[in-house]
């Protein structure tokens, strides 16, 4: 009987497991960005084509699904703006992308804190700006994002410091605060071919 109790506890460990982590392992592009659409409170009819039809998201390098950036049938890049979008960015669910490189969600009603993009290890390009974004930033929010070039989070409500990890950056060429509440000392940024660092601070407030 022990040795069966065993066995049927093991077995149930496995079977939890592999629901846990089947979420994201073994998903189609089209399962991931499905999921990824029900995080939204008002997806249609902006994501209508968005469906289970069977069209897959991408032929090669043409989307087939509004907003979608393809590269040899993957999916890169989310262009979902002036779409009124509202809900979660569910971040978690974006890291089944595999080649998930550029972001822009710029001009929907996207509220609450920073989501955790720094998840999202390889990107390149994250476009946030004229949501409603607000709250402290975390200074981790953009640890380990090596790759990430082009940082617009302009026109928020974000307030407190900027993060030092965004002056960590090593590849950061391109940077949009402005029309937030943000204060406190400048990190000290070193990239060499940084720009917008003036016009990113000029309507700041309380920063030094």
């Amino acid at each position: 009987m022990g040795h069966n109790l065993k066995t049927f506890y093991w077995f149930s460990l496995l079977v939890m497991f592999t629901s846990f982590v089947g979420l994201s392992w073994g998903e189609t592009e089209a399962e991931i960005l499905l999921r990824f659409k029900n995080s939204f409170s008002n997806a249609d009819p902006a994501l209508a084509n968005w469906n289970e039809s069977g069209t897959s998201p991408c032929t090669g390098d043409v989307p087939n699904w509004t907003g979608l950036r393809c590269s040899s049938g993957q999916v890169f890049g989310l262009k979902l703006e002036n779409m009124g979008l509202m809900g979660v960015i569910d971040v978690d669910t974006l890291t089944g992308l595999q080649l998930l490189r550029t972001l822009s969600f710029m001009n929907n009603s996207f509220g609450g804190p920073l989501p955790e993009v720094n998840k999202l290890a390889s990107l390149k390009a994250l476009y946030l700006s004229y949501n409603l974004f607000s709250g402290e930033m975390r200074e981790d929010s953009f640890a380990g994002m090596n790759s990430l070039q082009k940082v617009y989070m302009a026109r928020n409500n974000f307030s407190g410091e900027i993060p030092k990890s965004i002056a960590a950056l090593p590849r950061l060429s391109q940077l949009s605060l402005e029309g937030n509440h943000l204060g406190g000392k400048i990190p000290d940024f070193q990239q060499k071919n940084l720009v917008m660092v003036s016009s990113t601070f000029s309507s700041a407030t309380n920063i030094y």
